[in-house]
């Protein structure tokens, strides 16, 4: 008695080639310094960022906010800037309407003294938005 041997059988393949994944950027620092972005200056206060936040926090009246203890409420507002120099229009968006309110009226009245610095690109000045954040948080005493 013996045992029969016996050649083994093709057969096809059941696990599939891994396809892979298209180039993605995700997780890959994409600001390249090209030509195109070092020509760019964006829009500016004329006395600076750190001016513009000492006029925001004189001007905000954060007495018709409300009670807001122990939470933190954000915004933005978008500053339109014509090649002059002067804002066109001010909008905001956020969660709290309130503050929105608040901080749009405030950027208005800036904005409407202010001759800002426009935005240069390729030496010559253009129109642009400028966005400004602004968060405030509110600690329990």
């Amino acid at each position: 008695m013996g045992f029969k041997k016996e050649m083994p059988k093709p057969a096809a393949d059941t696990i599939s080639p891994r396809k892979t994944a298209p180039e993605s950027n995700e997780g890959k620092n994409t600001n390249i310094n090209t030509a195109q972005n070092r020509d760019y200056t964006e829009a500016q206060y004329p006395e600076g960022l750190k001016g513009l936040r000492a006029q925001i926090g004189k001007r905000m009246d954060v007495s018709s906010l409300g009670d807001f203890k122990g939470s933190t409420i954000t915004a933005m507002a978008y500053v339109h800037i014509d090649e002059a120099g002067k804002a066109t229009q001010v909008t905001t968006s956020g969660d709290n309407e309130t503050f929105n309110k608040e901080f749009l009226k405030t950027m208005t009245a800036i904005s409407d003294e202010t001759t800002w610095k426009p935005a240069i690109k390729d030496g010559k000045a253009i129109a642009s938005v400028l966005k400004v954040p602004a968060t405030m948080t509110f600690t329990r005493p």
